[in-house]
Formats: structure tokens, sequence, C-alpha cells
């Protein structure tokens, strides 16, 4: 049941992937259960949804979600073609492009003279110039994460929040009590959640770890290859930190290991804008990350977390012996609706940018 009436009815959030892994579709999830439209998630053929409850689902010609070049860039004009056949079928249905194929596949309907049509950018990419130029042609049609996001891309005004949409994350599910793990340990325990990738740096938290009290303690879910899975064990093996680190692999949610958690770490360079912040935020933890990307619109030293110097393993150090010696209670207040990165608050300007485009 929808909990508002809203002219949109219908809008496809294409993201040209193989399953719905991923922080683009927690987002996804997040706004559809607000209820303030129908969503319908845009897959490549044969994907598969692991979450619950799954959303509607289109399937279109496959194209490499994260990968964009020319061959991609080309084959997402069959994928328009496509979306253009769904947009026809009703003047209450909007397109929501995401990521790099989700542009792509925008810029095409674009210039055929679709309006009802939306990108996001999600992804701090090399070509930046092409981001730039996308930024020209698409013009208002075109949103980016955060302030910081614009600056990498040396947009015009970057400082502000004009044409960014962040992601946004559910207040509605309480967090898990601390008392609902028996298994804490004593000491102070970090948590890391994301892929096993080599830009997510999960080898500098090991090598920081290494020169803390040995009563921090570090817990990892996320999935990955199994050559970076292997090779993230022999680090920790090789450090003698096998007592001290847990790596859980793939888990359904985030909200166990949260539970837990004195503070969620996040040591990428130029992190996008990670739901893993939002939701530890959300759940009352504080977050210690590296001071690029969007976490730098996000994390406000010593009231919800602290900065460190990207890559820089001997300032993370600094930076959770920062935050234990000001908090001696490490937990934070959640948020309340009122929140910028609630997913209510997300969805309601969405509903308004997706009217404008339908009127």
């Amino acid at each position: 049941m929808r909990s508002w009436f809203t002219g949109v009815k219908d809008v496809l959030h294409y993201v040209g992937y193989d399953s719905d892994a991923g922080g683009i579709v927690s987002v996804v999830h997040n706004v559809a259960a607000t209820g303030r439209f129908g969503v319908w998630l845009g897959l490549n053929p044969g994907a598969r949804q692991q979450r619950q409850p799954a959303l509607p689902q289109l399937e279109f010609t496959a194209l490499a979600g994260e990968l964009l070049n020319l061959r991609t860039f080309w084959r997402s004009r069959q994928v328009a073609r496509e979306v253009q056949v769904w947009l026809a079928g009703g003047n209450e249905r909007v397109f929501h492009g995401h990521s790099r194929a989700g542009m792509a596949v925008g810029y095409w309907l674009h210039q055929w003279g679709e309006r009802r049509v939306v990108v996001s950018v999600h992804c701090y990419a090399r070509h930046r110039w092409f981001y730039r130029q996308m930024a020209t042609r698409l013009g208002r049609r075109l949103f980016w994460l955060s302030p910081a996001m614009k600056q990498y891309y040396e947009i015009v005004a970057p400082n502000t929040w004009e044409q960014c949409m962040p992601g946004g994350v559910s207040l509605s599910r309480p967090a898990i009590s601390r008392g609902e793990s028996p298994s804490k340990l004593p000491g102070f325990c970090l948590v890391g959640i994301g892929d096993c990738v080599t830009r997510k740096r999960w080898d500098l938290v090991l090598t920081a770890l290494r020169d803390m009290p040995r009563e921090v303690t570090f817990e990892h879910i996320g999935g990955g290859c199994d050559a970076a899975v292997a090779e993230l064990a022999r680090q920790t093996a090789g450090l003698g930190l096998a007592d001290r680190v847990t790596w859980h692999g793939r888990q359904p949610d985030s909200q166990r290991i949260l539970a837990k958690a004195d503070a969620l770490v996040v040591a990428s360079e130029n992190e996008p804008f990670a739901m893993a912040i939002l939701e530890a935020i959300a759940a009352g933890v504080p977050v210690i990350t590296a001071d690029s990307g969007g976490t730098v619109d996000v994390v406000e030293p010593g009231k919800n977390g602290e900065l460190f110097k990207s890559g820089d393993a001997g300032d993370l150090v600094l930076a959770v012996k920062r935050w234990r010696d000001r908090k001696e209670d490490c937990r934070l207040a959640p948020p309340d609706e009122s929140w910028r990165f609630a997913a209510c608050n997300i969805a309601k300007h969405w509903a308004d940018i997706y009217e404008s485009l339908a009127d």
C-alpha cells in the first residue's frame, strides 16, 4: 500500500547488474520501502535477487554495469530502445539510471527527446572529462551523491548540495541491542563492511591494527573473489592478528555486526558515499574514515566519528585513539527522521524531481 499519492506511479531504477548486490540497490530498496511510488529494478538477463522482499524486476540487453567504454556505450543504445517501450506504457512512468551503465542509457534517452529521465552518478571515475560532458548534456537531469563528488569532477559551485542527492537509509527498523550479542568481547571492536577488493584498503586497516592496543579487534562482513579473501587471510596471519581479526564473509545485512561495533572503519580512498556509513550512524555507531570522497560530507570529527589521512595507517591509529579518548560511551544517539540521509527524506526529494519530469 502506497502511503502518499503521487502522479508518478512507477520508477524504473536501472543498474545493469547480474544480481541485486551493492549499495546502489540498498538505496533503491530503502526508497521503495517508503511507499511513495512503485519501484522496478532493471537488471541483466537471468539476474537473481537475494534480498527480501524482492522488487519487481525488468530485464534488458546485458550491459556491464560498472564498465564504461565505447562498446558498452554503443550497446546501451539497445537498452535505451527497450526502456522506451516501457516508458510508452504510461505518462506516469520515469526512468532512473544509476552508475555507469545507467548514465549511458539515460544519455541516449535524453538525446531522443524523452523527458521522464534522470541519472545518478555513484562513482569516482578516472575519465573525469566524460562525466563533465554528461553533466553539460544532461543538465538538471543528472545528480551527484554529494558536494565532494562535484568537487572531484570540477563541477561549478562544488561546495553546495545543489544537484546532489545522496543515498538514504531506513530508520524504521531499530538497531539490534548490544545485549543481544553475547559473543561481544571486552575492548574496542572495529568493524568493516564491504567487498574484499583492493580499493577498499582492508590491508591498511590490518597494518594499523597491528599498532593498536591488543584489546582493539576487527570484524568484517562482505564478499569477494577467493584470491582476494585468501590474500587478506594471509596478511592477517603474517601480521600476527589471527586472534584479533574475524572475516565473516557475505551476510544478509549489517545489523548484527553493527550491534557489537564500537566503530565502523572505512579506509577506501575516494569512497563515493558508502551506505555502510549511513547504516552505522543510523544504528548509533561512529565512523572512522579516510578524509576523501563523500565521507567528508557525512562524518563530523568529534561528533559522529573521526577522519584520518587517506592511505595513512599511522593516522588511522591516531584517529581511533582520538575517538576512544573523547568518548567514554562510544555509541551515538541514532538520528530521527529529520536527518538529511533518512530514506523518507530522500524519497520525498526524488518524488518532487520525478513529478517535475512528468509534468
